[in-house]
């Protein structure tokens, strides 16, 4: 099961999109009962601890999908990051918080 992982709600929030412009983001905790309207998104899959060119240019790939598509944005993120299951022994570590990985 879902050891420990609890969905929380989080505030509305807004995000600097990649060509600078606010735009609305919704944050989602779980796949289940997903609405129809963000049903078959374009997905950019990934920690996306810190938010850097990197990660910007792998949810810009996702957004130009998305256009291409006519299909929603998804950045799909993970709490706890997945080193956490698949390297117990390693230190936690996190650039930033999910609520900082919303607004970046």
């Amino acid at each position: 099961g879902g050891r420990g992982h609890r969905p929380r709600a989080a505030p509305p929030s807004s995000g600097q999109g990649l060509s600078g412009a606010a735009v609305p983001i919704e944050i989602v905790h779980g796949w289940r009962d997903l609405p129809e309207a963000q049903r078959g998104a374009a997905a950019a899959v990934g920690a996306f601890d810190g938010v850097h060119r990197g990660h910007q240019a792998v949810i810009g790939a996702a957004r130009e999908a998305a256009e291409r598509l006519s299909a929603p944005l998804a950045v799909v993120t993970f709490e706890p990051h997945p080193r956490r299951w698949f390297q117990p022994e390693a230190a936690p570590f996190r650039l930033m918080t999910t609520d900082q990985m919303a607004r970046a």
